[in-house]
């Protein structure tokens, strides 16, 4: 009897640890896009790990480090908290808002990485501009849900603060478009540098957002892209969605020979 008690502790103890050892799916393959904007400095490498845009608060607190893929879903990694933000920037009573934007995915590689729209300085500013994004998951960070809408010519977004860093608009969707479609995602905190697929930045400090499902693209190649508030850090990333399983379109061809022969057999006798 206690040697079988001691196999189920072993057992939950070796659970316990795997799960503590691996918080995030498995499989996930890097998808960013370095921007090329990095200086070989102090914060600034020359990936997107511990790499926030020149000129910005460098600090791991704003550090997006990158864009991950598996199967047909997304995730987000970082040292950002993209959930509650950074302590002291929440943006209320007025205040500029520092908090995390929506993702936003291009579908034709049309997207403009700029903030050329924001001509009148430094802000936040709502405008007609979709900066060529065809799609939005509009987040609700506080339920961890989002909407999928599809922008058109009459969508409203929120762009990014500091015209010097020409990477992070659009921020936030506003308005405008459809809604085709809603989920939700998981979240995870105080992600070790192990936990984080190897993203460096001491300790127990990265925070990862995924289980974003695009399989509404239907087969097709994406470009998504996700900033702060604030325009501290961007994150780019390129990926490829199908829906379609090869074993399925093998055995709609065979059908579709299937019906071929027999209808020329059906032709013969008659």
């Amino acid at each position: 009897m206690k040697s079988l008690n001691l196999t189920f502790i072993i057992i939950f103890v070796a659970l316990l640890s795997a799960n503590s050892l691996q918080a995030l799916p498995l499989g996930m393959s890097d998808i960013t896009i370095y921007d090329g904007d990095s200086k070989n400095e102090n914060w600034y490498r020359g990936d997107e790990d511990q790499e926030v845009e020149p000129g910005m608060d460098k600090h791991q607190k704003w550090d997006l480090e990158g864009f991950y893929q598996y199967g047909n879903q997304i995730a987000m990694i970082g040292g950002f908290d993209f959930k509650n933000g950074v302590a002291g920037y929440r943006g209320v009573n007025g205040e500029k808002d520092f908090r995390s934007g929506d993702i936003f995915i291009d579908i034709n590689n049309d997207h403009i990485a700029g903030n050329a729209a924001a001509n009148d300085g430094n802000g936040q500013d709502i405008i007609k501009n979709t900066f060529g994004y065809e799609f939005a998951l509009d987040i609700d960070w506080s339920v961890l849900t989002y909407d999928i809408i599809a922008l058109g010519i009459d969508s409203y977004t929120n762009t990014a603060f500091y015209d010097a860093n020409y990477g992070s608009s659009p921020w936030k969707y506003v308005r405008g478009g459809e809604k085709i479609g809603q989920g939700s995602f998981s979240y995870q905190a105080g992600l070790t540098d192990a936990q984080a697929y190897g993203n460096r930045g001491g300790g127990n400090s990265h925070y990862a957002a995924y289980n974003f499902d695009l399989g509404f693209l239907g087969d097709r190649d994406f470009v998504v892209h996700f900033t702060e508030g604030c325009g501290n850090d961007n994150l780019m990333g390129e990926g490829s969605v199908q829906v379609t399983e090869p074993g399925s379109i093998a055995l709609l061809a065979f059908g579709v020979i299937g019906l071929v022969v027999m209808r020329r057999r059906i032709n013969s006798r008659q």
